[in-house]
């Protein structure tokens, strides 16, 4: 290529096609995107000047990078070979292109090399950073004009309110005139998805305005990240620099009504429902709206706001109206007196805003929820009901309506297992099927319906609730790290941050063999949102708490959540222990080195050989390994011997020991043979073993034995 393109695109795959290998294998057709580990380089360095003096140093990248924040991002080098430095101020970086103002433009000079600082952490938008000290230099050139022009900011508005925008004002810095203003907008680009069409354009001082018409089916006046103008870098009139840049429109329109629909019911309240052209800031106004019949006056409805939501949905029971009725084909708008805006304080006081006609459905009995709460019947940390309240008729025969209308939070991933009413509120009877329990509420837990008609007459009304809290909080880990029987800390992580743990017997304990103990906890523990620690001070039970033990929260513990909600339920979920030993092993060899005849086999070693159905030698050295401390209970290892002479040659190999639970020991007795039976010489040998406990961890040793014959 001739520059450099370190970014990866669509357009980077790799093809393999299907081939039969020589070998009988086959490659199977497919394409891969390559992972981007390219950092950025240097594509050009410009020295800008117009007047005949230099304005500013243009970078070029060769792809887009994040903002550089070190004020010192290049390294130069004089054609000599002497090394400077640069400090730039009133930085810019659109996409791949910074600009800066040097603090010394007099000592540069075109010619002079520029590459990379890696001190700056120039990092492209996959993360990689420039770390090499000699990526790529390019030489600095010299672009002479007589003047820049750039763009600074851009405002969309909608003039007649109809939630189109009608013009676009951008203002700009340079000698914008009349003369190269058509040359200046062949440089410019509008948002695509706005599908705008440029009516007319003139000037206002250093403002170009575009009158402009929005060719779209619906208004959308929410200004997204997709709002940019984008002006492409070039030269008109000969000797003017058009500098490139991207810049998000400010948004200056207000909302407007895309449709309106009334929900007229025989028994209960209509329902106004009302979907704006973006998001709007809470309505608390009970006037919201205007409405006007053909041939008539405008008219006023009182209303009562049961839902609205983020995307621009209203909805509002009707409480009167000025006139008789609402009907078919009634016009609608915002009515300004409301004081109805986004959430950029872009508010609609324009009394000529957009009118939509009023749809009518003539339906039945209103059914509208009302609220909603999580119950874990359980107590094993996952929701396993939801109970949601509901005001107007409801039956039997609607339930399987009301699922198909109702959508639960789907990051817990609920089955419904059964639907049941009871008074005036649902039951659902659900499976939560996610990994760990999740007591606590989040800001995605609503349930939302969509409207619809029910079996039996009713209607259900397009509700959005925000779940209430009822589930206490559950055990999700527990692990204890044994240091010595007077420092053991225990570590527990909640479902949900909790605010006390003020018991000093705040959990229960069972053994595998079903039998109960307790535990008691200095005063002292740590609580960090869901995560406890705390220092044990007694367990009532000789063997101490061991691996595999079942832990759960004590109705007695007092543990509560930050919605106040305390754990009670004697049955809540348990979870088994997992133990982590911090101590270190200890080696040793007892009738070393081993002489026939000179000691007895230990009573305690015959005792474990005998336990353990494995024969013992008659004479030989004791192997043997333990913990460096007492433990309390039975600590089960596994270990082998391997045998080696002073040449590395194997004796015997993974020869297994033997484990005495009483001393928690592990012994080997060698009888001074070799694998095949037979007696070895005297000298030294080395003896490695390998010892594994009960919670995996590995311990290994080498020692130095000896036979003297």
């Amino acid at each position: 290529r001739d520059v450099p393109v370190t970014s990866v695109t669509g357009d980077d795959y790799i093809r393999f096609l299907e081939v039969i290998l020589p070998g009988g294998g086959m490659v199977m057709e497919t394409q891969l995107t390559p992972v981007d580990s390219v950092a950025p380089v240097l594509q050009a360095a410009q020295l800008v000047s117009y007047g005949g003096i230099i304005d500013s140093l243009r970078v070029i990248f060769s792809e887009t990078v994040r903002p550089v924040s070190y004020n010192r991002p290049f390294l130069f080098r004089k054609p000599s070979g002497v090394s400077y430095l640069i400090y730039l101020s009133s930085v810019t970086l659109t996409d791949s292109i910074l600009t800066g103002i040097p603090n010394d433009i007099s000592y540069m000079s075109e010619g002079d090399s520029v590459w990379i600082n890696t001190v700056a952490s120039i990092t492209d938008n996959a993360g990689n950073i420039q770390l090499n000290p000699q990526n790529r230099r390019v030489f600095l050139e010299r672009l002479m004009f007589d003047d820049i022009i750039t763009f600074s900011g851009a405002t969309y508005y909608d003039r007649n309110a109809d939630g189109f925008i009608d013009s676009i004002t951008i203002s700009t810095s340079g000698p914008v005139i009349q003369g190269n203003l058509s040359a200046i907008l062949s440089l410019t680009s509008l948002p695509d998805f706005r599908n705008f069409t440029i009516v007319s354009q003139y000037l206002e001082e250093n403002t170009i305005v575009l009158i402009v018409q929005e060719n779209r089916d619906e208004p959308n006046t929410a200004v997204t990240e997709s709002d940019r103008i984008v002006l492409t870098q070039g030269v008109i009139s000969g000797s003017i620099l058009v500098l490139g840049t991207n810049v998000l429109v400010q948004d200056r329109v207000a909302p407007v009504i895309l449709w309106a629909h009334l929900d007229a019911h025989d028994v209960g309240e209509d329902s106004v429902l009302v979907r704006f052209s973006e998001p709007v800031a809470p309505i608390n106004n009970e006037r919201p709206f205007l409405f006007l019949r053909p041939g008539a006056d405008e008219y006023e409805v009182i209303l009562r706001a049961v839902f609205q939501d983020n995307d621009g949905r209203y909805t509002g029971e009707v409480i009167s109206v000025q006139q008789d009725s609402i009907m078919i084909g009634d016009s609608v708008w915002i009515n300004t007196a409301a004081s109805i805006g986004d959430y950029q304080s872009n508010v609609q006081n324009n009394p000529l805003n957009r009118r939509v006609p009023l749809t009518v459905n003539l339906l039945d009995f209103p059914v509208v929820l009302t609220k909603a709460a999580y119950f874990d019947m359980n107590e094993d940390g996952f929701i396993d009901r939801i109970k949601i309240w509901y005001t107007g008729p409801l039956h039997n025969n609607d339930l399987q309506r009301v699922l198909e209308l109702i959508s639960l939070p789907s990051f817990r991933l609920f089955s419904i297992l059964n639907i049941t009413t009871l008074n005036t509120a649902i039951f659902l009877t659900v499976s939560e099927q996610s990994a760990i329990p999740r007591t606590s509420i989040f800001s995605a837990d609503r349930i939302t319906t969509r409207g619809g008609h029910l079996p039996e007459g009713g209607y259900l009304i397009g509700v959005f609730l925000t779940v209430l809290d009822s589930v206490a909080p559950v055990i999700n880990s527990a692990h204890l790290d044994w240091y010595n029987q007077n420092h053991q800390m225990l570590r527990i992580t909640f479902s949900e941050p909790v605010k006390r743990v003020s018991s000093n017997q705040p959990f229960l304990f069972q053994k595998p063999d079903g039998t109960f103990y307790t535990v008691y906890t200095f005063p002292d523990n740590r609580l960090s949102n869901a995560n406890y620690t705390g220092q044990i001070q007694n367990v009532n039970h000789p063997n101490g708490i061991q691996q595999s033990d079942s832990i759960w929260i004590s109705e007695n513990g007092d543990i509560t959540d930050l919605a106040n909600i305390t754990q009670i339920a004697f049955l809540n979920r348990k979870v088994q222990m997992t133990i982590t030993y911090h101590f270190k092993m200890r080696y040793l060899a007892e009738n070393n080195p081993f002489s026939e005849g000179k000691r007895s086999i230990p009573q305690p070693v015959e005792q474990a050989y005998a336990t353990s159905n494995v024969s013992l030698p008659a004479d030989g050295m004791v192997i043997i390994v333990e913990p460096d401390r007492v433990i309390s209970h039975e600590y089960p290892l596994k270990g082998t011997v391997s045998i080696y002479d002073v040449v590395q040659n194997p004796v015997i190999q993974k020869k297994t020991m033997v484990f005495h639970n009483e001393t928690n020991r592990l012994y080997f007795v060698w009888d001074g043979r070799n694998y095949n039976g037979r007696k070895v010489g005297t000298g030294t040998y080395l003896a490695v073993i390998n010892v594994t406990g009960p919670d995996k961890r590995k311990f290994s040793s080498k020692i130095n034995i000896g036979v003297k014959r």
